[in-house]
């Protein structure tokens, strides 16, 4: 987990998620990604994780796993990733779309 974590808003991270979206997807082959849950929602706290919701042209473990790292690394926090896959969970992937918000 990243330390001396800053406190950040909605805003500043979607802001952060479109500054380096060509990167993203250049290194990783991000198509979408976005912003949900206590973030989103405004029930964080100092201890909250970022929870991103990204859509990959290809889902592989360099992809995933790279993109992952680097969010942690720009957002300087601990990041909850959660792909688009054929597995995902249904409702989990619905209540995603609800409410995320991409940067």
């Amino acid at each position: 987990m990243p330390g001396n974590q800053t406190e950040l808003t909605k805003e500043q991270i979607l802001g952060c998620l479109h500054q380096h979206k060509d990167e993203l997807r250049e290194k990783f082959g991000v198509i979408k990604i976005g912003l949900f849950g206590s973030y989103v929602n405004n029930t964080y706290d100092t201890d909250s994780d970022i929870d991103i919701y990204v859509q990959f042209g290809k889902n592989n473990f360099r992809n995933i796993s790279g993109a992952w790292v680097y969010l942690e690394k720009i957002l300087n926090r601990k990041v909850d990733l959660v792909y688009d896959h054929k597995s995902l969970n249904k409702p989990l992937k619905e209540n995603i779309e609800k409410e995320v918000k991409y940067g």
